[in-house]
């Protein structure tokens, strides 16, 4: 239909097109920032709000604080708190892993030692406590083997039977070994 207009007729329909295309990016854009008034500015105000209802009771707390003279400043409430926070710190923060004692324990085992079962437990003192049981081809190896778990540094207790080194050859031993999380 439009090949079979005028070029007259043709400009004034691209020009119709062009104003009512217009109009319509005019209106969307309107309609934008009125959803933009309607949500966002009363937030903004409420949020205004609340910050100065906030700083006016804290205004308040100082005050009757220093009216009552009650005897703890701020500082000592925060000092309180923090000390709070420091204890809550103690009891999430992330525990020594129990690979690192079982590799400890591995690299102190000489060739003529052999583990049959290492048993590992946590204790409510924030222990690792581990129960080695195992094959020592000599007394001299597993005496070596118990003095290495000793001078390592990881282990602070190192507790085991005498009835281990009563043979000299082919012992089967058992170790308690106790490390600090």
């Amino acid at each position: 239909m439009i090949n079979l207009s005028t070029i007259e007729q043709k400009k004034t329909i691209r020009k119709e097109f062009n104003l009512r295309f217009g109009a319509v990016i005019l209106l969307l854009v309107s309609m934008t920032l009125l959803n933009y008034l309607a949500y966002i500015i009363p937030y903004y105000i409420s949020v205004q709000k609340k910050n100065l209802i906030v700083s006016e009771q804290f205004k308040n707390v100082i005050g009757v604080e220093n009216k009552e003279n009650v005897g703890e400043s701020v500082s000592n409430i925060v000092k309180g708190t923090l000390d709070k926070m420091r204890i809550v710190e103690i009891f999430t923060k992330p525990k020594k892993s129990l690979s690192e004692d079982v590799l400890a324990l591995v690299s102190t085992k000489n060739k003529k030692i052999t583990f049959s079962r290492v048993i590992t437990n946590y204790t409510a003192n924030n222990e690792i406590q581990m129960s080695v049981s195992g094959h020592s081809e000599t007394r001299d190896a597993l005496t070596l083997f118990i003095d290495d778990l000793n001078k390592s540094g990881i282990f602070y207790s190192v507790e085991y039977p005498v009835s281990n080194l009563a043979n000299s050859t082919n012992i089967d031993f058992l170790v308690n070994i106790k490390a600090k999380i």
